[in-house]
C-alpha cells in the first residue's frame, strides 16, 4: 500500500500540528510506520545516512539533500556517459 492510499504522504512534509496527547500519540505511531516503509526500501548506503532521524520527514529531507539533481550531477554525468558506451557497443565489435 502506498503512502498515499493510506493518507500518510504527510508526514513526509509536515510535523505534528498538535502535542495533545491523543492526536501525537497517533500521529507518532503512524509516522513510525511511515519511518518504517521508508528504512525498509532503501538501500543500505542511503539507510547509513537517514536511520537515527526522529522523524519521517527528516529522514525524507536528507534523502531530498542527498539524492537532489544538483549533488549528484557527476554521478549522473557518468551515468549518461555509462549509457552512451552500451549504446555504441555492439556484439559484432
Amino acid at each position: 500500500m502506498s503512502l498515499r492510499q493510506s493518507h500518510k504522504n504527510k508526514h513526509l512534509t509536515e510535523d505534528p500540528s498538535t502535542k495533545s496527547t491523543t492526536v501525537y500519540d497517533d500521529w507518532v505511531a503512524s509516522d513510525c510506520s511511515v519511518m518504517m516503509c521508508l528504512l525498509n526500501d532503501m538501500d543500505e548506503k542511503a539507510n547509513a545516512g537517514v536511520m537515527f532521524l526522529k522523524a519521517a520527514n527528516e529522514i525524507w529531507d536528507t534523502l531530498k539533500e542527498m539524492y537532489s539533481n544538483e549533488q549528484n550531477i557527476s554521478w549522473v554525468a557518468d551515468l549518461y556517459e555509462s549509457i552512451l558506451i552500451v549504446t555504441r557497443w555492439s556484439p559484432s565489435d
